[in-house]
C-alpha cells in the first residue's frame, strides 16, 4: 500500500522539480535582459541628445498572447538633417491599435510629439520614457532574482525528496598484461 502512494508522489515531485529548473532559466533570462536594459538606457540618458519625433508608426502585430507593438518608427530633426529611426526597445502594449501599421491614438505613450534621445554616432533611437523607466527599473530584477532563488530551492528540495542517487563506484580493471610475442 505506502509503495502504491509513493510512486504518484515520486512523479509529481520529480515534475515539480523540473517546473522549478524551467522557473530559475527563465529568471536567469529576465535578469540579464532587464540589467542589459538599464544599462543602455542609462547610456542614452548620459549620451544622448534630446529631439522630439513629430512622425511616429506603430507596426502592430497579433500573436497567442495577443497583439503587441512589434516596432516603433520614428523621424525627427536633428541639427545636421532630419533622420529616421527605430526605437531600440518599446513597451510592447498596443494601447487598444489594431494588428497592422498604424498612427499611435493621442495620448497614448508614443504619440506624437515624442520625446526621443539619439546617438549621434550611430542610427540608435529611443523614446524618452522608454529610457527614464528601464533606467529606474528596480522591480523587474528583483522579481527575477526570486525566480531563481524560488525556482532553485524548489528544484532542490525536490532532488532532495525524490533522493539523490549514489554515484557509481567506479570499476577496477584488471592489471594489463604486456603483450605476448610469439618466437618462431
Amino acid at each position: 500500500m505506502r509503495r502504491r502512494l509513493a510512486e504518484p508522489l515520486d512523479r509529481a515531485v520529480t515534475i515539480l522539480g523540473g517546473l522549478a529548473v524551467i522557473v530559475a532559466v527563465f529568471g536567469t533570462v529576465v535578469y540579464v535582459d532587464s540589467r542589459d536594459q538599464r544599462a543602455m538606457a542609462r547610456d542614452f540618458l548620459a549620451r544622448g541628445v534630446p529631439s522630439v519625433a513629430d512622425d511616429v508608426v506603430l507596426l502592430v502585430k497579433s500573436g497567442r498572447g495577443g497583439t503587441y507593438i512589434d516596432e516603433v518608427a520614428v523621424a525627427f530633426p536633428t541639427a545636421d538633417a532630419r533622420r529616421e529611426g527605430t526605437l531600440v526597445t518599446n513597451d510592447g502594449d498596443p494601447e487598444g491599435a489594431k494588428p497592422g501599421r498604424r498612427t499611435p491614438r493621442p495620448d497614448t505613450r508614443y504619440a506624437t510629439p515624442l520625446p526621443v534621445l539619439y546617438l549621434p554616432h550611430d542610427q540608435q533611437v529611443i523614446a524618452t520614457v522608454d529610457a527614464r523607466f528601464f533606467a529606474n527599473d528596480e522591480t523587474t530584477p528583483h522579481v527575477a532574482l526570486g525566480m531563481i532563488a524560488g525556482g532553485l530551492i524548489i528544484a532542490i528540495a525536490a532532488l532532495f525528496r525524490h533522493g539523490v542517487p549514489p554515484l557509481p563506484k567506479p570499476r577496477k580493471r584488471p592489471p594489463r598484461q604486456p603483450p605476448r610475442h610469439n618466437k618462431p
